[in-house]
């Protein structure tokens, strides 16, 4: 587990850290197989489903249903790291899982920047108070 403790005496609670660097390296390292597999299997699909005979309608829907499923693999992979990273700081772990499912990139960035801000305004924070 990648959490430092510390007290905040202004608040009078236990504050947790992570380090960022470790929980974004886990992320690629999640992230890298479940994107490469969903960009072969897209093509994979559409090369069987394309030698397949039949209905053209029916093969194109089948085609279109497996590449979506399989498309949407790097979007669960940000859905959990971004669901089990935020119930480690004990925050709306079920907001940002779901908003990482659907923004996918945008919901990494914009946490990412957002506990930087948070670190560095309680640094500060506490540089004033001593």
């Amino acid at each position: 587990m990648n959490l430092i403790t510390y007290l905040d005496k202004k608040k009078g609670i236990y504050m947790q850290r992570i380090n960022l660097r470790k929980e974004i390296e886990t992320l690629f390292l999640w992230y890298l197989p479940m994107f490469i597999i969903s960009y072969i299997s897209t093509f994979t699909f559409g090369a069987i489903v394309k030698s397949m005979n039949g209905d053209p309608v029916l093969n194109t829907s089948v085609m279109m249903a497996l590449s979506t499923l399989t498309a949407g693999l790097d979007n669960i992979v940000i859905f959990i790291w971004l669901f089990l990273l935020t119930k480690k700081l004990n925050q709306k772990y079920i907001l940002w899982a779901l908003f990482g499912l659907i923004t996918n990139y945008f919901a990494v960035i914009i946490f990412i920047l957002l506990y930087l801000y948070e670190n560095h305004y309680s640094n500060n924070l506490r540089k004033v108070e001593n």
